[in-house]
């Protein structure tokens, strides 16, 4: 399914897709041959609204429809390309964005027959601590959904998050 297309590339593992669906957190994307996550989605306030001032939003977006048109921005973390995670790819502003299918996400979380998350740090350490929990734990959800039989390790691996972000929170 294509979410999007990539709008701007902020640095070597971020980037932004001017996305079509907003039900996309904490899913898996590409872009090319590049893997990301969706970690955040929002809605921008066009500049020019700003400085309109009083005007209604029907008569702006009578008069000024692209104006007043927005679509939600999904930000988008760089995890891995489709032939692994070491040779990480940069999009390019115009490529489209897919989700990845079920299958794609398996062959990207296997490595020489085993079961992996080798992004799970990188998210823990890009993320702020708050904002950090949510996200993991809804990939926690997509991948036990994909990964039943990982259900008891991605159970353990959910409880020891949360564990850690309270006694962060005590401190």
């Amino acid at each position: 399914m294509k979410v999007g297309k990539v709008v701007e590339v902020r640095s070597h593992d971020e980037y932004l897709c001017s996305a079509e669906h907003t039900g996309i957190y904490g899913c898996f994307v590409r872009a090319g041959d590049t893997i990301g996550i969706v970690i955040d989605i929002y809605h921008p306030e066009p500049e020019l609204v700003k400085y309109i001032g009083d005007i209604s939003r029907t008569d702006g977006e009578l008069y000024l429809p692209d104006t007043f048109e927005s679509h939600p921005i999904a930000k988008i973390l760089v995890v891995g390309d489709s032939s692994g995670y070491v040779n990480i790819s940069i999009p390019e502003i115009g490529d489209e964005v897919f989700m990845l299918s079920d299958d794609e996400i398996k062959r990207f979380h296997m490595s020489e027959g085993e079961f992996t998350i080798p992004y799970y740090l990188k998210i823990v350490e890009k993320l702020e601590r708050p904002s950090a929990l949510p996200l993991l734990t809804t990939l926690l959800k997509n991948l036990r959904e994909i990964f039943p039989e990982k259900e008891r390790f991605l159970d353990l691996l959910e409880t020891n998050i949360e564990y850690g972000y309270r006694i962060q929170g005590m401190k």
